[in-house]
């Protein structure tokens, strides 16, 4: 996700973040100036799990993103929301998304409502 929003564009096959990728972008304000926004994206498999908390520390915002048609990605999610409420700032404001949502319903390991 973070790749396409940055490139603006897919890659094929999507490539899984091994340890932490960095990304910079700039964006319009609603008062008309830019805003640079530094994004880290970090590897969710718990064996990344001690090298990606120090690159949270102080965030202001976090987006945590969990695969439908995994359980357990989605399972994983508590688990990065408590590394964050110890390391992050205590404003930092909490995203979850669903991603994979275009897979047939078929491949859904985890419902809406329980999302």
């Amino acid at each position: 996700m973070l790749r396409r929003y940055i490139k603006e564009k897919t890659e094929e096959p999507p490539l899984a973040t091994v340890g932490i990728e960095f990304f910079t972008r700039v964006v319009p304000t609603l008062n008309g100036k830019q805003m640079k926004i530094n994004f880290y994206d970090t590897a969710g498999q718990e064996r990344f799990q001690a090298i990606t908390v120090a690159h949270y520390r102080k965030s202001m915002g976090a987006i945590l993103v969990y695969s439908i048609n995994s359980l357990i990605s989605f399972q994983r999610v508590e688990v990065w929301l408590r590394e964050l409420e110890k390391s992050a700032d205590p404003m930092c404001s909490v995203v979850v998304v669903g991603n994979k949502a275009d897979l047939p319903e078929s491949e859904r390991e985890v419902s809406t409502e329980e999302a």
